[in-house]
C-alpha cells in the first residue's frame, strides 16, 4: 500500500466481505471493524473503534487477551490448553 488510495480500497473490499474482520495494532486497539462484524458482534463501527478489542470477548478471556496479545508479540508460545478459546 503507497497511497491512502490504495487503502481506501482495501477497506472498501474489507468491507464488503461476509465474514466478520476485526483488525487490530499491535496494543489490541480496534483499528477496523467490517459491515459483517458489526452485524456479528451487535456494534456499529462507531462504537468500537479506538476501543481494545476485549470488548468483544467474555470475561474469561477478555481479562487475559492483552498479555496474550503481548507475549505473542514477543515470540513466546504457550501449550493449546491456554490458547484464547480452548
Amino acid at each position: 500500500m503507497n497511497n491512502d488510495k490504495d487503502i481506501d480500497h482495501l477497506a472498501d473490499i474489507v468491507d464488503l466481505l461476509y465474514d466478520g474482520v476485526v483488525i487490530i495494532d499491535r496494543l489490541g486497539t480496534i483499528q477496523s471493524f467490517n459491515t459483517a462484524a458489526e452485524n456479528i458482534f451487535g456494534y456499529r463501527k462507531s462504537e468500537v473503534i479506538g476501543k481494545n478489542v476485549t470488548i468483544l470477548m467474555p470475561k474469561p478471556h477478555a481479562q487475559h487477551h492483552d498479555r496474550y496479545l503481548s507475549d505473542y508479540l514477543a515470540g513466546e508460545t504457550r501449550s493449546e490448553e491456554r490458547r484464547v478459546g480452548k
